[in-house]
C-alpha cells in the first residue's frame, strides 16, 4: 500500500498494488474522497474480495505494474475480508542490472524491483527538488553479476542505510529495493527511491537475500577462465565452455586475476578489483603458476597454451 501526498503534504489519493492468486499484478487507487474510509482498513498481505469498481487505462510518469489497466475505487465500491485461505507468491520480481542498462524508454517507465550489494557510499549533499531544498545520498551498488548502477536515495530512505552502517561498519550490506524508479541521466542508467512506493531493506532474511548472498560467496573466486581472444569471462553450458562475447565454444582458455578487496578508511569503505596487471607484479606469479601450486587440476584440451595468448 502507498501514501500519496502533494507538495502541501495532504493526502491526495491512496496507491496500492494487488496481486491474484496467479500472481498478476493491477494497480489500484482510491481517490482523495475515499481515503478516510480506506486508509485504516487496507494492509498489505490481507486477503480481500473487491466489488463495483472501475477499470481505466493508467496515467503518469511510473507505473507499479505492467498491467495495461487498473483498478479505481468509488464511492460504491467494496472491499472485504476474505474467508479464503489462498497461498500467493511473493510479489517481487527481481531485474538484473544488464537487464535494466538494455530496456527501452518505455521499460523505464515502470518501477522495478533489484537486489544487490552495497558498493560505495558518498556524501549525503543539500540539493532543490520540486521548489524546496532536501537532501540526497548516493550509492554504488553491485548485482551478482557484479554489474555496477548507481542510486539516488531521498531523505526517509538513506538515513536508514546510514544507521544500518553505523550499527553494523564490517558487514557487507545487501538491499532490496522494491518499486524503484529506473531514469536517465545523460547517458547512463541511474536507480533511486520513489517519493513514497519505494521498500527499502536492508540485509533482510528472505530466500532471496540468502541466495543473493550465496551466489556472491560462490562467485568470489581470486581467478576466471577467459576467452583467449577477447580475455572476457566465459561460462558452461552443458559441459561446454562458452565465451559469449565472441559468440563460440572454447577449446582453450586463458587464466586471469579478478580479486575483489574491500577498503576501508576513516571515511568509508568501498571495493577494488585487481586484475593481471596488478597483481602479477606484485605477485610474481600467474594464476596458472599458483593453480600449479596448489596442484589443481585445469580440465580443458590443452594447458600448454594457457598463459598468454599474445604469446602464441
Amino acid at each position: 500500500m502507498v501514501l500519496s501526498k502533494d507538495s502541501n503534504k495532504n493526502k491526495c489519493f491512496l496507491e496500492m498494488v494487488l496481486i491474484d492468486e496467479q500472481g498478476d499484478k493491477i494497480q489500484a487507487t482510491v481517490p482523495r474522497y475515499l481515503i478516510r474510509r480506506y486508509e485504516n482498513i487496507v494492509k498489505e498481505g490481507v486477503i480481500y474480495n473487491l466489488y463495483n469498481f472501475r477499470v481505466e487505462k493508467p496515467e503518469g510518469q511510473f507505473f507499479a505494474t505492467k498491467h495495461q489497466y487498473k483498478i479505481t475505487f468509488h464511492s460504491n465500491t467494496e472491499m472485504r475480508k476474505s474467508s479464503h485461505l489462498l497461498t500467493i507468491k511473493r510479489d517481487a520480481e527481481f531485474i538484473s542490472f544488464d537487464d535494466i542498462v538494455k530496456q527501452s524508454n518505455d521499460e523505464d517507465k515502470f518501477l522495478c524491483d533489484i537486489i544487490s550489494f552495497v558498493d560505495h557510499i558518498y556524501d549525503v549533499e543539500p540539493v532543490k527538488a520540486r521548489g524546496q531544498m532536501t537532501n540526497k545520498m548516493d550509492v554504488e551498488l553491485k548485482d551478482k553479476r557484479l554489474t555496477r548502477l548507481k542510486c539516488t536515495l531521498w531523505e526517509g530512505y538513506y538515513e536508514q542505510l546510514l544507521h544500518y552502517k553505523r550499527d553494523h561498519p564490517n558487514n557487507y550490506i545487501i538491499v532490496v529495493l522494491e518499486y524503484a524508479k529506473v531514469q536517465k541521466l545523460r547517458k547512463d542508467k541511474i536507480l533511486s527511491n520513489s517519493m513514497y512506493a519505494t521498500r527499502f531493506t536492508i540485509n533482510t532474511d528472505i530466500p532471496e537475500v540468502q541466495e543473493f548472498r550465496e551466489s556472491i560467496d560462490s562467485g568470489s573466486s581470486w581467478y576466471y577462465k577467459a576467452c583467449p581472444k577477447c580475455v572476457k569471462k566465459n561460462s558452461e553450458h552443458d559441459g561446454k565452455l562458452i565465451c559469449e562475447n565472441c559468440d563460440m565454444e572454447l577449446k582453450i582458455f586463458d587464466t586471469r586475476y579478478k580479486s575483489v578487496i574491500r577498503v576501508n578508511d576513516d571515511t568509508g569503505s568501498t571495493s577494488l578489483t585487481l586484475f593481471d596487471r596488478d597483481l602479477i607484479p606484485l605477485i610474481g606469479k600467474t594464476p596458472k603458476d599458483i593453480l600449479a601450486d596448489l596442484n589443481q587440476e585445469i580440465t580443458y584440451d590443452d594447458t600448454s597454451l594457457l598463459s598468454n595468448p599474445d604469446e602464441h
